[in-house]
């Protein structure tokens, strides 16, 4: 997904709500969401203020999320987010406004192996 200009917790913001809206449209009950910006979470936690330019993605991820089941959130470090930071990198180049994947594609690959593997990062 390329959202265009804005900032690094928007981004992240329009990550899970697009996320949100594909899981609902495959028909997912359950999610996990697991962003590495400690500042979504929290938004999602206490909500932010309604002038804030991040009020009405908070607004709609909230309501995405009483159509699921069961949900959770909670934070990761970027180090456990490889494969989503993967997606991330490669959707700066993408022209259309978002890709949906059937399959791993490439350019997480080796991200997505070291995932599977349990493979510990070290924080600088």
């Amino acid at each position: 997904m390329n959202p265009g200009v804005c900032s690094i917790v928007q981004a992240e913001l329009w990550g899970i709500e697009n996320g949100l809206h594909v899981a609902l449209t495959r028909g997912f009950d359950s999610v996990i969401v697991e962003p590495d910006s400690e500042l979504a979470i929290r938004f999602l936690d206490k909500g932010c203020h309604h002038a804030h330019p991040c009020a009405p993605l908070v607004r709609e991820i909230k309501a995405c999320l009483d159509r699921f089941e069961h949900f959770f959130w909670r934070h990761v470090y970027r180090e456990a987010n490889s494969v989503a930071n993967a997606f991330a990198k490669n959707g700066r180049s993408l022209l259309l406004p978002m890709r949906i994947y059937d399959s791993a594609p490439s350019f997480c690959l080796i991200p997505l192996i070291f995932d599977l593997c349990n493979t510990l990062y070290r924080r600088a």
